[in-house]
């Protein structure tokens, strides 16, 4: 998420020699700079050392103007440097920066599956540390490249391990803890996601510029580098593996760090290595399935098209109004803010519903209340009679709104996943 402040579009204007070096103040000089047609991408076709030499200059609509020539000058009340101050992504050039914002997605389409299967064949912990250290090279690559296409390259590249430094730990959650703590740890693990994200803010804040923000997040990517080199494997996925001698060292560990008594049990080797051999024996009787069965079986068919339209239509909305809180009035880095901040109550409420509703009417009525919350801000945007404080207001209210309710929607999911498994 923090490439939408590494993308952040400052206030810009066309930049002119003679009026940047100037004594103006910015205002007077934005007045003899910026057309009302055109005033980002365009600027007035006059000889300006004519138009500071001149004590009352006046310019109207009928005033020739061209597009910028000698490139852009840049407001920097919020932001330093950014990605689009870079290389003048603005103006002819503003699709570049959906790009950038898209580069993340693209990876996760390209990583989940490379990843996953990654995953499986040579362990949870070397995938965990294999995506840390590519999100680690990749952020700070692509902060200190000056050549584009290389960035977005890299951006591709970090995010095909986004899915897969998110989704690894959670596997091993699932495989150490008992199946009445899975919820609990879930709940855990998102809470900590939305810290993140409130402090994310504060950060881009501070920082002020990409490359500083850049080398900040790769430092945090490199932090889970460390700390998963001492994170034990998962167990369960070395008894698929058959090597049950290093199963049972790892449980060895975790039962004297908690204060349990297996580590005493001399025929808990035996025990991981009967529990191996039923597992071998039931996957060996369970029938193969191909991709074949899709279209064999209409349920299995139904049930996969419901969960991933749902997960397309979760996804889509939750990323929507986190990265596009840019575009509302007011302070970038508060609406970002407190847009993170609901998520918390999301949290909470969601563990409620799930126990005193359950999952499937748990995800209705959030896909509802969400759907409503999000449609109630287009009206808003017809209402030009209300006061504009007003309006943006209800506007954020509806959003954030919605968002609590998608984030629901969204554990909601993962605790789906979590009892398939």
């Amino acid at each position: 998420m923090h490439v939408i402040f590494l993308t952040g579009i400052p206030g810009h204007w066309c930049y002119v020699p003679e009026i940047a070096e100037s004594n103006l103040s910015l205002e007077m000089q934005k007045a003899l700079i910026m057309p009302p047609s055109d005033p980002h991408c365009s600027m007035y076709d006059v000889n300006y050392t004519d138009i500071l030499q001149s004590r009352n200059p006046k310019f109207n609509n009928e005033t020739p103007t061209k597009p910028c020539d000698k490139g852009w000058f840049y407001e920097n009340s919020e932001f330093d440097q950014t990605a689009v101050t870079e290389w003048d992504l603005v103006c002819k050039d503003d699709h570049y920066v959906n790009l950038l914002l898209s580069t993340t997605f693209m990876g996760i389409f390209l990583g989940s599956q490379l990843f996953s299967s990654l995953s499986s064949k040579i362990g949870r912990k070397p995938t965990f540390l294999i995506s840390a250290l590519i999100i680690t090279v990749s952020d700070v690559g692509s902060s200190v490249s000056r050549n584009f296409v290389m960035v977005v390259l890299l951006r591709i590249l970090q995010g095909t391990a986004i899915s897969s430094i998110y989704s690894t730990p959670y596997a091993l959650i699932l495989e150490i803890v008992r199946p009445e703590l899975r919820t609990l740890m879930n709940e855990i693990a998102t809470v900590s996601w939305t810290a993140g994200l409130c402090l994310l803010p504060m950060i881009a804040w501070v920082s002020r510029s990409w490359v500083i923000m850049s080398g900040l997040n790769s430092s945090c990517a490199l932090v889970l580098f460390l700390c998963g080199s001492v994170i034990p494997e998962s167990p369960m996925w070395l008894v698929t593996q058959g090597q049950y001698r290093k199963a049972n060292d790892i449980l060895k560990k975790m039962s004297k760090l908690n204060g349990k008594t297996a580590h005493q049990d001399y025929r808990l080797l035996e025990r991981v290595r009967n529990f191996g051999h039923e597992y071998q024996r039931n996957v060996a009787d369970q029938k193969k399935c191909s991709a074949r069965d899709f279209f064999k079986y209409p349920r299995l068919r139904r049930r996969f098209m419901c969960i991933a339209m749902c997960w397309m239509l979760n996804t889509i909305p939750y990323a929507g109004l986190q990265m596009n809180t840019r575009f509302l009035e007011g302070n970038k880095f508060v609406n970002f803010f407190l847009a993170s901040l609901v998520e918390i109550p999301a949290h909470f409420g969601t563990w409620f519903c799930i126990v005193n509703s359950g999952r499937r009417w748990t995800l209705l009525t959030a896909f509802i209340i969400a759907a409503i919350s999000c449609f109630l801000t287009f009206p808003l945007d017809g209402k030009r009679h209300l006061d504009s404080e007003q309006n943006f207001r209800s506007k954020r209210t509806n959003k954030l709104e919605g968002k609590i309710v998608i984030r629901v929607k969204k554990t909601d999911e993962f605790n789906c996943e979590k009892d398939r498994w």
